[in-house]
């Protein structure tokens, strides 16, 4: 009797970062108090992938004596890198505590992602010194401000990741 193969790791692996994908980018808001939680998602795609190829290289180490070690170890050392540079605006976010600007010559806009019928929302505007800020918003957030009659708006957010916490 022949196993069946079609779960082998690879497949499983795919499972993990398709649900990940799909639990991460319709479940998660896209501003509030958990905001973070969406990067943490996005950092933890780029991990398993990473993972995975690290786990590759080294069981290539293992496995085929003859292989090129010097240029596995770089492969490896190369994917360690991209996962500290993918994760370095969420670590510094985590420590850090929110700033809070206040944004003049506001607007929201309203474009289409790439999922059927959604769409992302964001806030545009300027602080005092002249800085352009524009950061994603939820739809009820972008629903607060439309309904807004001020020449300002205040935004609590993650300064490196530019995640929105709250906006008055």
């Amino acid at each position: 009797m022949e196993k069946n193969k079609f779960f082998t790791k690879d497949v499983v692996i795919c499972i993990i970062i398709l649900v990940v994908l799909l639990g991460g980018k319709f479940l998660l808001p896209k501003s509030g108090d958990l905001v973070l939680l969406d990067e943490v998602f996005d950092v933890f795609i780029v991990v398993i992938i990473l993972g995975y190829i690290i786990y590759k290289s080294i069981y290539a180490i293992k496995n085929k004596p003859n292989s090129k070690k010097g240029f596995i170890i770089f492969i490896i050392i190369l994917c360690l890198g991209v996962a500290v540079f993918f994760s370095k605006n969420l670590i510094l976010d985590v420590i850090n505590e929110p700033s809070e600007i206040r944004l003049y010559d506001y607007k929201v806009t309203k474009r289409a992602s790439g999922r059927i019928l959604d769409f992302q929302y964001y806030v545009d505007g300027e602080d005092s010194n002249g800085n352009r800020y524009m950061m994603e918003i939820s739809s009820d957030d972008a629903n607060k401000i439309s309904r807004k009659n001020s020449d300002y708006v205040y935004v609590k957010y993650y300064k490196n990741t530019e995640r929105v916490v709250s906006i008055n």
